[in-house]
C-alpha cells in the first residue's frame, strides 16, 4: 500500500514539500484558515474543539498506510502526538508534549537529571510570589504552557508594585539567568540528535520580546561544543527521539541552562536563516525522513556567511504613513523585509511577539556586514506614527 501523511494545521511549506516528493497526503484544517490551492486532499475541521476530529483520523489511519503525523502549528502538538502514540508512528509521543508544553513538569525532570537546574517554584499567589523573590533576587515569572513571550515578567525587590498587575496564577517563577540566549535547531532520528545551527538571541530587557536573531551565533569553538554536547543529553532526558526540535537556553559562567524546549520547527523565521547558512530545509526533512528521503545535506558542518532577522518596532499609536519597503528589497544582502500591519493600525506598548511591527532578513558574508545592511533598511523606511 502506498505510503502516506497525515497533515493536522500544516503550513504552507509542509503542503509544498508534499507535492514536491509527490507525497499522498490529507490535510486536516480548521475552517476559515486559508489553504493553498495547491493543497489535494483537505478536511475542514477544529481539530481543537471538535469531536468528531479523532473518530475521522482512526478511520483513516485504519484504511491508508499512514506513515507519519506532520504539523507545523503549536495547537495541533497534542492532537498529533495522541496520533502518533496509537498508531506507532514517530516525532513525538504525549508524554513528551507533557513536558514540553509543561515548563514546571519540564523542570521537574531536569532536577532528576546530571543537567543544570535553576531554583523555581509553582507560585499559587501575588504572596508566594514576592518570597521566592526575596530568597532568590531578580527572578522570572511566566505561565506554565505560555508561548511567543505572551504574560512573561522579569522582577525584582525593586519592582514588586508589578505584582498587583499579574494574573494567570498559578506562575511558574525561576531565578533570573544571567549571560547570553541562544537557540538550538535539530534533527533526531531514532535517538541520534543532530544540532543544525545555534542562533544567538538578543532580547529587549524591558519586555523580554526577542527583537533579534543570528545565526551562526558568534561562539568560541569550546563553547559551541559544550552547547551541543548539552543539547544532545537534554532531548534525550526530555524524550524527544524524532523529528525537528527548537530548543532554548543561556549560557551563564560558562554553565548551559535550558529555558524551554519544542518539538516543531522554530517561529521567528529561524528555519529561513538556518537555510541561507547552511542549505538544510527543516521542512523539506520534517516531510522527507519519514518517506525515506532523508537530506544529504548536514547542516552545521559547512556554514557559509551569516544571516540576522531584525524585528521592528514602533511607538504606542496610529500608523500613518509607511514608505520605502519596495526600494529597501532590491537592496544587496537584504533577502526580506515584511510589515504586518497596514496604514491605520493601532500600535500598542510591546507586551510579547505578536506586538512587533515587522522584519527586516538579511544575509552577507559576516554579522558586521548584516549590521550595516540592516541599519541601512532602518534609514531608508519611513513609518510614521502618531499618538
Amino acid at each position: 500500500m502506498k505510503s502516506e501523511l497525515l497533515l493536522i494545521g500544516a503550513g504552507q511549506w509542509i503542503i509544498d514539500w508534499c507535492e514536491y516528493y509527490d507525497v499522498a497526503y490529507t490535510l486536516i484544517q480548521k475552517p476559515g484558515i486559508y489553504v493553498s490551492g495547491s493543497a489535494k486532499q483537505v478536511v475542514l475541521i477544529d481539530y481543537e474543539n471538535d469531536e468528531g476530529v479523532w473518530d475521522y483520523i482512526e478511520a483513516l489511519c485504519n484504511k491508508r498506510n499512514i506513515v507519519a503525523c506532520l504539523t507545523s502549528t503549536e495547537p495541533a502538538l497534542s492532537l498529533a502526538a495522541k496520533v502518533a502514540e496509537k498508531f506507532d508512528l514517530p516525532y513525538r509521543t504525549c508524554e513528551n508534549i507533557e513536558f514540553i508544553k509543561d515548563k514546571w513538569k519540564m523542570r521537574q525532570v531536569l532536577e532528576q537529571s546530571p543537567l543544570n537546574s535553576v531554583a523555581c517554584e509553582l507560585v499559587e499567589s501575588p504572596r508566594e510570589l514576592q518570597k521566592f523573590i526575596d530568597q532568590h533576587g531578580t527572578v522570572i515569572a511566566k505561565p506554565q504552557d505560555g508561548v511567543g513571550s505572551l504574560n512573561v515578567y522579569k522582577l525584582t525587590s525593586d519592582n514588586l508594585g508589578k505584582l498587583d498587575a499579574i494574573k494567570g496564577y498559578p506562575l511558574l517563577v525561576e531565578r533570573f539567568i544571567g549571560g547570553k540566549e541562544y537557540s538550538v535547531e535539530g534533527f533526531s532520528y531514532n535517538g541520534e540528535h543532530r544540532v543544525l545551527g545555534i542562533t544567538e538571541k538578543q532580547v529587549d530587557e524591558k519586555n523580554l520580546v526577542e527583537k533579534r536573531h543570528v545565526i551562526p551565533a558568534p561562539l568560541p569553538a569550546d563553547q559551541e561544543q559544550k552547547i551541543e554536547q548539552a543539547i544532545s543529553q537534554f532531548l534525550t532526558v526530555i524524550g524527544i527521539k524524532n523529528g525537528p526540535s527548537h530548543t532554548e537556553l543561556k549560557v551563564e559562567d560558562g554553565q548551559v541552562y535550558f529555558i524551554e524546549t519544542h518539538n516543531r520547527v522554530a517561529g521567528d523565521d529561524i528555519a529561513n536563516l538556518l537555510e541561507l547558512v547552511s542549505g538544510f530545509n527543516l521542512y523539506r526533512e520534517l516531510v522527507g525522513w519519514p518517506i525515506g528521503r532523508r537530506a544529504d545535506v548536514q547542516a552545521g558542518d559547512s556554514m557559509k556567511g551569516c544571516a540576522v532577522i531584525d524585528f521592528i518596532f514602533a511607538e504606542q499609536g496610529r500608523i500613518d504613513k509607511i514608505c520605502g519597503v519596495d526600494s529597501v528589497r532590491t537592496m544587496p544582502g537584504v533577502m526580506e523585509v515584511k510589515i504586518y500591519k497596514p496604514v491605520g493600525s493601532k500600535i500598542t506598548n510591546t507586551k510579547s511577539s505578536y506586538d512587533r511591527l515587522g522584519h527586516i532578513i538579511a544575509y552577507s558574508d559576516s554579522l558586521a556586514q548584516c549590521e550595516e545592511i540592516i541599519k541601512s533598511v532602518h534609514n531608508r523606511l519611513t513609518i510614521d506614527v502618531s499618538n
